[in-house]
């Protein structure tokens, strides 16, 4: 997955444009058939607002080939947190406690505006 994570970003900063305070969270469920092809990617949960992030991220996770998992049509659920410079602390400050994150760069430097994932797939 780390591999697409700048297909991922850029479908946030594409989102950006129209919207500098979109922050929050977005979980993908897909399946991973035995040869590794994502099918049936669907969003799962979101505190996203942003009416572009949702269909670019869904578009990224369709056309993803994966390494073959253990056992064939394995579903999956991806979780993702999106932030930016302009997201609030006290906002940050949970995300990074829900999904044991760690912030990076010290305090007054810029954050990465990546998608941050610390689960990977399994096999």
């Amino acid at each position: 997955m780390r591999a697409h994570y700048v297909e991922l970003q850029r479908c946030y900063r594409a989102a950006l444009e129209t919207d500098p305070d979109l922050h929050g969270e977005l979980s993908v469920v897909f399946e991973v058939g035995g040869d590794g092809a994502v099918s049936n990617p669907v969003v799962d949960f979101s505190t996203l607002q942003g009416p572009t992030i949702e269909p670019c991220v869904l578009e990224v996770f369709g056309r993803l080939m994966l390494p073959p998992p253990p056992r064939p049509d394995m579903k999956i659920r991806y979780p993702m947190v999106f932030t930016s410079p302009a997201t609030p602390e006290q906002i940050l400050t949970v995300l990074e406690e829900r999904y044991h994150l760690d912030r990076g760069p010290s305090s007054g430097e810029q954050k990465d505006e990546s998608p941050r994932n610390d689960y990977d797939a399994p096999w």
